[in-house]
This record gives C-alpha cells, structure tokens and sequence, in this order.
C-alpha cells in the first residue's frame, strides 16, 4: 500500500490552542473545516481527538468518488 505525507501551513490570526483545538478534533472541529464540494464524509473510527486518531472519509475527485483511511500522528517539524 502506497503511503503519502501531507502538510501544509498558513499564518492564521488566532490564539494556537484554538487553532489547534479545531483541527485536532475529528468528531466536531475538524469536520466544519473541510472543503464540502470534495469531502463527502468523515467517520471516526477510533479516538478522535489528536494523535492515533483513526478516521476514513470520502472524497470526490475528478467526478471519482474515492475511499481513503488515515491513522493521525503527532510529528513536530522543529525538531
């Protein structure tokens, strides 16, 4: 199985805990920051908050609708 990292940064005019809060969230937060045309669905399937989250979601890409699965990891890009 092909794995693939993806990140990605911007500056954001907010205190970082609640930044954080939102987007490590995968039962309230995270979901209400997703693109809707392409994220279809969002199901946690263990945890749900932070790190070894586990969560599946559908996307549709190009007219596709595809399945993808995901475990969430805490990795700081400062060390």
């Amino acid at each position: 199985m092909a794995q693939h990292e993806i990140s990605a940064s911007a500056l954001i005019q907010s205190p970082a805990e609640l930044v954080y809060a939102i987007i490590a969230d995968y039962h309230n937060g995270h979901p209400l920051i997703l693109p809707k045309p392409y994220f279809v669905s969002m199901q946690v399937e263990q945890g749900g908050i932070g790190s070894g989250t586990v969560v599946c979601w559908k996307m549709k890409l190009m007219g596709t609708l595809r399945e993808f699965r995901a475990v969430i990891t805490a990795r700081s890009c400062f060390s």
